[in-house]
């Protein structure tokens, strides 16, 4: 419905919003209830809340709004389909999501109802009973950090509240939690521990995202109840800690975000073999893995949970808490201890030695020994392709430790590459990264042959094009340019239309851009050829100029800076130097280029002279069109049809104008020759045909018609301010001549 996408445009005030949603409240009620018309209905209620919110009319003082809450509130009423049947189930859901709109846009309005509310999602029954547990859970969040808010009140009357509907503003933020603090009766206490422990036992029927919602709000409602424990969100963290579900993996992080390291306490943080699936989150670099691994903790993982598939698999997400990041929102610092950040070697090695295929328990050594041992385990493997991610994943991580030797890491990689065992894209990407870590940290000598061998190798013509790449860089760039090159790393991306090699060349620019070079030369720039001479005296010490450097200005306003130009040495005995002069003109006027030189003596002295002007003259800023080859009667047909394109009717800058030559016909084509033959596109009978351009964007097309002892020029241009200039050098063509 155009209410529901445009509902300011529809309704510019808030009189005519609450017409309008008077109207459709109306219709909702004429309607009734059918099964035919559930959508429809559905649809007037969306429609309704939007206009009243959107027109600023939803307000106590709106008959309208009050008609309209009461109406969602009666709809939310009809628990488990008792009068309207599963045919108004659609509509009672639309009602909760209205209701938790309405709320959202002004917290606090149902604080009042949350004992209601809280009845109306313990006694539902049927799917909609999803609807209700968002719907009581955005009021429960509101309602706790008002009353923290405002400072006055109980949480026991909060919850257990029969009051009306509130209708004054109230505004909350999640910005502002660690501001507010409640601190309520033991009973109160007890009484919200209920409400919540009651909420998130019943969570585990909805939908992953509802799931995050409601996680998120009962967080920040139990975050400023400074007397209640965060551990009441212990049992969630072990059901969702082998998720697979983004939002959920996002809910746990929010979690962590929030409660920091009071999620678990010290005392709980190490992880028992009689819950094997108990996560404990740290917050900071200084702390140890997310999950307090012992060789004691592995051996009960590995009895607990079948299959080392499994349990690499629940810890990743937690893992990846540890893992270092490079980005704004690393979860750990890159100044924190190195205890820290590396952290998870000593978990991976465990994981991989009480759940590979041949278990074997390791004597816990020293940290600095952690790195090596668990390359050593990785690379003595057997290759298989089901563990070949895993393996990698590690390599890429190990190729960073700078007091790690990388051979052994090389040898595993050509090994692999030569059994033929590098799998799809995606395990190449994987090669690839070991390869670019391994290129930004040592250079090892056989690396080179192993860039070498995977294009070779490999069946995907991305991965074989950023191998070439790699080699190339690797070949040609010394070790502190390549390191340069590889600092800026893009995130991994899913496979795309679009090639990795070009997402890694974009991602090298500015990093291959060592010295600064002049680009391409754009069609607005011109280049004029000069010559600088020296007519000084030829004797010493000024025979000999050293390092001259010739600056220009130009004091009119058509032209843009020019750059300077340097000569190394200027001879008197030595022919002149040839130059190329690049203007960038604004609008093709002749003009006039005062010449300044700095240059040094033999005796080493810096002197500075004025030279002689430069003269742009309106000639030289003639450009051929770019025009092939084309027989003369193509050629024709091109000109009459830009002619017929520069008319002064198709525009207000085109403008023609006609001149005379007093030039007879055979001088005439010797003029044509001599001063139009590179910017001639057709002659016929007597006829020329002309066509000219003059940078940044303007065109001339001269038709030349010899008639009797004289000959006619047509002129057509698509700027006339260029008329006066054109039409001086054309007559002083004939005067020359």
């Amino acid at each position: 419905m155009l209410l529901l996408e445009f509902p300011r445009l529809l309704c510019p005030d808030p009189k005519a919003g609450q017409e309008a949603a008077a109207s459709l409240v109306a219709l909702f009620a004429r309607l009734g209830p059918s099964p035919a018309k559930a959508s429809l209905r559905r649809h007037l209620l969306f429609a309704a809340g939007t206009v009243l919110v959107a027109t600023e009319a939803f307000a106590e003082a709106c008959p309208t709004s009050r008609q309209y809450l009461a109406l969602l509130l009666r709809l939310a009423a009809d628990l488990n389909d008792q009068r309207g049947g599963p045919a108004e189930r659609p509509v009672r859901m639309a009602a909760c999501e209205c209701l938790r709109e309405l709320e959202a846009g002004c917290p606090g309005l149902l604080s009042g109802r949350l004992e209601a509310l809280r009845s109306f999602q313990r006694r539902e029954a049927s799917p909609a009973h999803q609807g209700y547990a968002l719907l009581y859970g955005a009021a429960l969040r509101n309602g706790v950090l008002l009353l923290a808010k405002r400072g006055t009140g109980s949480l026991g009357g909060l919850l257990a509240g029969k009051e009306d509907l509130a209708w004054g503003p109230g505004e909350v933020s999640a910005a502002g939690l660690d501001r507010l603090v409640l601190l309520p009766s033991p009973g109160d206490l007890k009484e919200l521990k209920s409400v919540v422990s009651a909420l998130l036992d019943g969570s585990f029927s909805l939908s992953p995202a509802a799931q995050s919602h409601l996680l998120w709000h009962l967080a920040q409602a139990v975050s400023v109840v400074r007397t209640q424990s965060p551990a009441i969100f212990k049992a969630q963290l072990v059901r969702l800690f082998g998720t697979a579900d983004v939002a959920l993996q996002h809910a746990i992080l929010q979690l962590k975000a929030l409660f920091t390291d009071s999620l678990f306490t010290a005392e709980r943080r190490g992880l028992p073999a009689a819950a094997p699936g108990r996560p404990a989150l740290g917050s900071s670099a200084d702390e140890e893995l997310p999950v307090l691994l012992t060789p004691r903790t592995a051996s009960g993982l590995s009895r607990a949970l079948p299959g080392h598939g499994t349990v690499l698999a629940r810890l990743n997400l937690l893992c990846l808490v540890c893992v270092e990041s490079e980005g704004p929102a690393a979860m750990v610092a890159q100044g924190g201890r190195p205890e820290g950040r590396a952290a998870l070697l000593p978990g991976g090695l465990l994981f991989a030695s009480h759940f590979g295929p041949r278990p074997q328990p390791i004597t816990p050594a020293g940290r600095a020994r952690w790195p090596g041992a668990l390359q050593e385990l990785i690379v003595g493997v057997p290759l298989r392709e089901g563990g070949l991610g895993w393996h990698l994943t590690a390599l890429a991580r190990l190729a960073r430790e700078k007091d790690l030797s990388q051979g052994g890491t090389v040898r595993f990689l050509g090994r692999l590459v030569a059994s033929g065992q590098l799998g799809d894209w995606r395990s190449g990407q994987m090669l690839l990264r070991v390869c670019r870590n391994l290129m930004q940290l040592c250079r090892p000598p056989d690396l080179a042959d192993l860039l070498q061998a995977v294009p070779l190798r490999h069946a995907d013509t991305d991965v074989q094009d950023q191998a070439r790449f790699y080699s190339t860089l690797l070949a040609n760039l010394s070790g502190e340019k390549l390191g340069a090159v590889l600092a800026r790393e893009a995130p991994a991306k899913a496979r795309t239309l679009s090639s990795s090699i070009v997402a890694d060349s974009e991602s090298f620019v500015a990093s291959l851009t060592v010295h600064p070079v002049e680009p391409a030369r754009p069609p607005s720039r011109l280049r004029l050829a000069c010559h600088l001479a020296h007519v000084g005296p030829r004797g010493p010490p000024f025979d000999l100029l050293l390092c001259v450097a010739l600056r220009f200005s130009c004091s009119d306003r058509h032209y843009g800076p020019v750059p300077e130009l340097c000569v190394p040495c200027l001879s008197a005995h030595r022919p002149p130097q040839a130059l190329a002069l690049t203007l960038a003109p604004r609008c093709p006027f002749p003009t006039r280029l005062d010449v300044s030189a700095v240059y040094t003596t033999r005796e080493g002295l810096t002197r500075c002279s004025r030279l002689g002007p430069v003269q742009v003259a309106f000639c030289d800023l003639f450009v051929p069109l770019p025009v092939p080859a084309w027989p003369l009667e193509k050629r024709q047909r091109l000109f009459a049809a830009l002619w017929d394109r520069l008319c002064p009717e198709n525009g207000a800058d085109r403008a023609e104008s006609v001149t005379v030559w007093p030039v007879p016909p055979r001088p005439l084509d010797g003029l044509m020759q001599s001063h139009f033959a590179r910017y001639l596109l057709a002659e016929h009978s007597g006829r020329y045909e002309v066509g000219l351009a003059l940078p940044p964007r303007c065109h001339v097309l001269l038709r030349v018609q010899s008639v009797a002892e004289s000959a006619r020029v047509g002129i057509r241009t698509d700027n006339w301010k260029i008329l006066p200039s054109l039409n001086s050098y054309l007559q002083g063509l004939v005067g020359a001549a």
